[in-house]
């Protein structure tokens, strides 16, 4: 497999990658009866949504590199050609005897998650030895990776990076997904974290309706020392070393999806942050305007066949 180099002027990718399929209903779902939805199926994953997003915001000359596993099937070169047509430089690491994931979403008429159906483990085979992050002497500038990668790759990316003087960033994916970073927060020079993830991070004893700055405490003495904490339509609460602002987030008319609207954020912040933004100047210049791009569904990642 041929890993292409990296550089300063380089930013890494990595985690999960997959096809979503994703049915919206027309009208209040009825529980134990049909109903009529509507289908898309496109492009998906955490980091690949990052990915797109990040893509967007970087300046042109900035390389955007993206890692994950897929499988080795018809579904996998349909993904690899649409990531190198949005521009990003992919490297997949391909494994014979699987099938490329698949996440199917079942969202309300308001555009909420009703419910998630994940085939997504596949993204825990990556093998931290196929990122290339470059070389003592040529290192990427920074590193975003997903809490759906395995605990152990996770672990071997962050040191690898931290040794290489690489910032580090991580998506906390889900509340239990998230605390495969715990061991990790001194490794992690940024994380993107929302309140259930927070809570399960902290003590999934917690109230979920615990005040965002409690939860910002909690963070912080764990050692995760840069954060952006979202909650909902609720502001952006964003920890940049001593620094705390919280950042409403605009009001949207119509929503269609939620659906990879916090990766979008994620996505952008990072490559705004890796641009000389500070983290407060990039929520709310670039990552809220790509998440609310996609909850209005003005932004929608590249559509495969079903």
């Amino acid at each position: 497999m041929h890993l292409p180099s990296a550089s300063p002027n380089r930013l890494m990718i990595v985690g999960a990658l997959h096809v979503d399929d994703i049915a919206t209903t027309c009208s209040p779902l009825i529980a134990q009866a049909s109903n009529p939805v509507t289908w898309a199926h496109h492009i998906g994953g955490v980091a690949a949504n990052a990915a797109f997003s990040a893509r967007e915001i970087a300046h042109s000359a900035r390389q955007i590199g993206f890692c994950a596993a897929t499988g080795n099937d018809a579904v996998a070169n349909q993904l690899e050609q649409a990531l190198i047509t949005a521009g990003l430089d992919a490297c997949l690491q391909r494994l014979p005897d699987y099938p490329t994931g698949r996440y199917t979403a079942i969202m309300n008429h308001d555009g909420e998650l009703h419910i998630g159906l994940s085939d997504v483990a596949l993204a825990e085979r990556l093998e931290a030895d196929c990122v290339p992050l470059g070389s003592e002497a040529d290192p990427c500038q920074a590193l975003l990776m997903d809490a759906n990668l395995s605990a152990d790759c996770l672990a071997r990316l962050a040191r690898r990076a931290a040794g290489m003087g690489i910032a580090v960033a991580a998506m906390s994916v889900s509340p239990v997904k998230s605390r495969r970073l715990l061991p990790l927060a001194s490794h992690i020079d940024l994380l993107f974290v929302n309140r259930r993830e927070a809570i399960a991070l902290i003590d999934r004893n917690v109230s979920l309706d615990l005040p965002i700055e409690q939860l910002a405490d909690g963070l912080s003495e764990l050692g995760f020392r840069q954060f952006i904490l979202t909650d909902a339509t609720d502001p952006v609460l964003v920890q940049d070393g001593s620094t705390r602002q919280c950042i409403p987030v605009p009001a949207t008319e119509d929503r269609v999806s939620v659906n990879g609207a916090g990766d979008a954020l994620a996505g952008a912040c990072f490559a705004a942050w890796c641009d000389g933004l500070t983290l407060a100047d990039a929520v709310r210049t670039v990552g809220l305007k790509q998440s609310v791009s996609v909850v209005s569904g003005e932004r929608r990642p590249p559509t495969v066949n079903g």
